[in-house]
């Protein structure tokens, strides 16, 4: 089972569920249905995410792992010179961000970026505090699990509420 698979499995076993942030608003059932089709404009094999708004940074998440396209979380918050870094380093060729409002994709014509052997859903970047920031793959299997062990600890229903504190380019909430 892939990773997109697992997740919106996950969600529409509770489709009503909702996600938010201030005033907006989505039930899982309508992120899935957002992502399938965001997901079909997805033509290229890694993106980089770069969203103002938390929600936005999940769909457009979901979106990559349905069209099963590597996704680089980028923050905002650490500035342009980080994200440049990033950027540079990976070579992805697009950015998916709600810069304008809107997810959209925007074509920052890198080219450089080389699929490994084994395609990472992520590309979690680290802060660069010891230099530039390194980029750390993970595998769908490596999520899977990850969230498996979690879910083993950690005993929340559909009554529970979870606040996210923390944005989603931080591997520790994503995963």
């Amino acid at each position: 089972m892939t990773l997109w698979e697992k997740i919106k499995e996950s969600m529409l076993s509770n489709p009503t569920s909702t996600v938010s942030e201030k005033e907006a608003k989505m039930t899982y059932e309508e992120m899935v249905i957002f992502a399938e089709k965001f997901a079909k404009g997805l033509t290229s094999s890694c993106y980089g995410i770069l969203c103002n708004s938390e929600l936005s940074c999940a769909m457009a998440l979901l979106s990559c792992f349905a069209a099963g396209a590597t996704a680089v979380p980028l923050s905002i918050r650490y500035g342009e010179k980080h994200c440049r870094k990033i950027i540079d380093k990976i070579g992805m060729p697009y950015i998916i961000s709600d810069i304008y409002g809107e997810l959209q994709t925007t074509d920052i014509d890198m080219g450089r970026y080389r699929k490994p052997l084994i395609k990472p859903a992520l590309i979690m970047c680290t802060s660069g505090t010891s230099g530039n920031p390194k980029g750390v793959m993970l595998g769908e299997k490596n999520i899977l699990t990850n969230v498996g062990d979690i879910a083993e600890y950690f005993d929340v229903t559909e009554e529970d509420t979870v606040l996210i504190a923390r944005p989603l380019y931080h591997c520790a909430v994503l995963t």
